[in-house]
């Protein structure tokens, strides 16, 4: 099903899951750039936005199965993530009244015991979260939204999630 673009323009929340620009052929540099479009795209059409949750595709995101997947050799470089620093500074920039960015950096989940509950399962997450309210000037939100992107790319790129599992 296809959702006109006039709707879009009614949506005040937004959530873009790590899946967004995911394929089995693409690189975590063409999957990040595809989802800074996809930020991009939001911003554009949803004019009424006022909060935007997403998970960007860096190591040890929920798209990883755990810590042990977690390598220090999968460290993105920060040029890759300087799309998606300015499509969230643009967003910033075209939607008024967006009032909150959020981007998971500790996650909590649970793993099933037998073989077709290996998947995990979701329980809640830790959130890195920039408040738009105080700033009203645009060039000043879009300044501090860069400013916490770098910041929040930077930790996830180097350290990687905080992680905390229980067995069910």
């Amino acid at each position: 099903m296809r959702m006109p673009i006039e709707d879009f323009r009614n949506l005040t929340r937004v959530v873009l899951t790590i899946d967004i620009g995911y394929s089995c052929s693409g690189t975590r540099p063409q999957i990040l750039a595809k989802q800074a479009l996809s930020v991009r795209f939001v911003a554009q059409h949803c004019s009424q936005l006022v909060t935007f949750e997403m998970t960007p595709h860096l190591p040890g995101c929920f798209g990883d199965l755990g810590p042990s997947f977690w390598d220090r050799k999968s460290i993105v470089a920060a040029r890759v993530v300087r799309p998606l620093v300015k499509a969230l500074a643009y967003m910033s920039a075209e939607c008024k009244f967006l009032k909150g960015i959020r981007i998971p950096r500790g996650i909590s989940y649970v793993l099933g015991m037998n073989t077709k509950d290996r998947w995990p399962y979701l329980h809640g997450a830790v959130w890195h979260e920039l408040s738009l309210r105080e700033t009203s000037s645009p060039c000043l939100r879009k300044e501090a939204v860069k400013a916490w992107a770098k910041r929040t790319l930077h930790l996830l790129r180097t350290e990687g999630p905080i992680w905390d599992t229980a067995l069910l």
